[in-house]
C-alpha cells in the first residue's frame, strides 16, 4: 500500500506514511530490556514501509516528496528528533547492523546484506506499483543511491570539500551505501544519470544537495570514494 502510495499519490498522503513510521518507531522502542539484536530490529516493519514508499515515489520520479520524505522528522526516547533517513535507512537504522543480516541463509559472505535482503522482497512486492520492470535492481539503487547522497545534505558543502581535498582513498564523510557501492556496472550508470542536465535540475529544484550543483558534485565523489572501498 506504501508503495502504491509513492507511486500514484499527490503529496496529500505524506503525513499518513510519516505518522505509520512514527507510531511503529514508537510502539518498538517501548521495549526497553533484552538481546540488541532483537531490540534493534523491533522497527524492521518501518523500514519496509519507509522502503516500499520510497521506491513508489522514485518509480514516479516525485523527487520533491522524496527529499520531503528523508528529511522528515521522527521522534526518539530520551534524545532530540532526527530525519527519517538517519533512522531508517540501512545501516544508519539500529537494525541494519551487516552481521546481523549475514545470519541469514545465504547471506553470510555479503557485504551489504540488509540491501541486498530488501531487493530480494521488493523484487516480488514492488510489482504492484512498479510494474513488472525488467529493470527493477536499477529501480532499487537509484532509490538507494539518492537516499546515500542526501546524507551530506547536512553538511556544509566546505567541509565535505576539505575531507575530500586528501586524495587518499580512505579520506570521505560518512554515509550509508548500499548495493550500488560493489555493483560497479550499476553505479557507474546511476552516477551519470544524476549528472545528466535534466536529471541533475530535477534533483537541485526538489531541494537534494542543498540546491548547489557542486555539493551535488562533491557528494557523488564522496559516495565513489567509499564504493571504492567497498570493491575490496
Amino acid at each position: 500500500m506504501a508503495g502504491v502510495l509513492g507511486r500514484w499519490g499527490d503529496g496529500s498522503e505524506l503525513p499518513i506514511v510519516l505518522d505509520l513510521l512514527r507510531a511503529i518507531r514508537a510502539h518498538a522502542n517501548k521495549m526497553g530490556s533484552g538481546l540488541n539484536v532483537w531490540l534493534n530490529i523491533r522497527s524492521y516493519p518501518a523500514v519496509l514501509i519507509f522502503t516500499a514508499y520510497g521506491l513508489g515515489l522514485t518509480r514516479a520520479a516525485r523527487w520533491p516528496t522524496l527529499h520531503a520524505l528523508f528529511f522528515a522528522a521522527i521522534t526518539r526516547p530520551y534524545r532530540d528528533p532526527e530525519r527519517v533517513l538517519n533512522e531508517l535507512f540501512l545501516w544508519s537504522w539500529p537494525g541494519g547492523d551487516n552481521d546481523y543480516w549475514q545470519g541469514l541463509e545465504g547471506f553470510e559472505r555479503r557485504k551489504t546484506a540488509l540491501s541486498d535482503h530488501l531487493l530480494d522482497v521488493f523484487s516480488a512486492w514492488a510489482k504492484s506499483f512498479a510494474g513488472v520492470a525488467p529493470e527493477f535492481e536499477l529501480l532499487f539503487e537509484r532509490f538507494e543511491m539518492l537516499a546515500s547522497l542526501s546524507f551530506l545534505d547536512t553538511v556544509e558543502t566546505g567541509d565535505i570539500e576539505a575531507a575530500l581535498a586528501n586524495p587518499a582513498p580512505n579520506n570521505w564523510n560518512w554515509m550509508p551505501v548500499g548495493r550500488s557501492g560493489w555493483h560497479g556496472e550499476v553505479r557507474e550508470r546511476l552516477m551519470k544519470e544524476i549528472q545528466s542536465d535534466a536529471m541533475r535540475k530535477a534533483l537541485l529544484d526538489a531541494g537534494f544537495a542543498r540546491g548547489n550543483q557542486k555539493h551535488l558534485e562533491l557528494a557523488l565523489t564522496n559516495f565513489g570514494r567509499i564504493a571504492g572501498r567497498m570493491r575490496f
